[in-house]
């Protein structure tokens, strides 16, 4: 965010809040001022990142073991399904059939 004073100019990163101070006629630099509050150092930041991968990978193997999973229990509905309609005598019973 850029506010316009008289004879500066003052930019405001809007990700680590620090600012800069420009001189309006030249362009120059005149003052900056570091981010107040906490900083994070690079180090930090990639541990952070490793640890936000990591949990994507757990997600994504949970969700692939409970895929698995789902397709041996539909396999095993289906053999179910298949054995009783092998033991029904004759033709299944059609519900239009009874009026």
């Amino acid at each position: 965010m850029a506010e316009r004073g008289a004879d500066e100019i003052r930019v405001e990163c809007p990700f680590c809040r620090g600012v800069l101070v420009i001189d309006r006629e030249t362009g120059v630099l005149v003052h900056s001022e570091r981010p107040r509050g906490d900083r994070k150092e690079f180090e930090d930041l990639l541990s952070e990142l490793a640890d936000a991968d990591r949990r994507r990978e757990d997600a994504f193997r949970q969700a692939f073991q409970a895929e698995r999973h789902r397709e041996r229990l539909l396999e095993k509905k289906f053999r179910k399904a298949r054995e009783e309609a092998s033991r029904q005598d004759g033709r299944p019973l059609n519900p239009l059939d009874l009026d």
